[in-house]
């Protein structure tokens, strides 16, 4: 499942990541058809199960997300395929779904309530570059929190989803720096990382790192 609600069901083009136990069948524009691997953490075999969840959130621009009790991550091809990212909060994926892959021009017709901070070429611009600077590797069944190596890989995974995520709701500014969504009294995207998850402190660290890179590409010098 990909938590947030609204009823524009897509990948981002197969920006590609997850961890659960469900394929999913994604229908390309050229007619050909890419699996898509949910799988949820914390893994059974994580000797830290609480914290990873979060409550029911109100996000900027009418977006929203429902109370979890864990986090979901998603790939392509297989559950260590390359890792994927949605672009819907609160939107519910099952097995057995097929969502359509869409291209760049998708952004062209945005609707423009979905966010009132940064017009969609933005966003898409934006997202390109958290891609450039993000998690872009492959997923793994040993993304447990025990796990110091592949717990850092899927601390930037999880840190590559809130920013893109941040971008898509209206969080994120011209210049890519952060919109605080409580100002209108709403959730913050951040705010599904409890403050007991396990790798929280590493997630910020990435989440940071990654903003901060995308914030001087987006400088344009004098």
């Amino acid at each position: 499942m990909c938590f947030f609600k609204r009823t524009l069901s897509l990948f981002l083009s197969m920006i590609i990541g997850i961890s659960a136990v469900s394929a999913i069948s994604v229908t390309t524009s050229a007619a050909t058809k890419e699996d898509v691997y949910i799988m949820e953490l914390p893994r059974a075999d994580d000797k830290n199960q609480e914290g990873w969840g979060h409550a029911a959130k109100q996000y900027l621009n009418g977006w929203e997300t429902h109370e979890t009790e864990f986090i979901t991550v998603k790939s392509v091809e297989s559950f260590e395929g390359p890792s994927c990212y949605c672009i819907e909060p609160g939107v519910s994926i099952h097995t057995g779904d097929t969502l359509s892959k869409k291209t760049e021009s998708f952004w062209d017709d945005y609707p423009s309530k979905y966010n009132k901070t940064i017009e969609p070429d933005r966003i898409k611009t934006f997202i390109g570059r958290i891609l450039q600077y993000g998690w872009t590797g492959n997923n793994s069944l040993e993304w447990v929190s025990t796990n110091e190596k592949r717990a850092d890989e899927c601390a930037q995974y999880l840190a590559t989803q809130l920013l893109i995520w941040e971008t898509v709701v209206g969080e994120r500014d011209e210049s890519f720096e952060k919109v605080d969504a409580s100002e209108q009294g709403k959730d913050n995207i951040r705010e599904v990382i409890k403050s007991k998850h396990p790798l929280r402190e590493k997630i910020f660290e990435h989440y940071r790192d990654i903003a901060e890179k995308v914030r001087q590409h987006t400088v344009v010098p004098s």
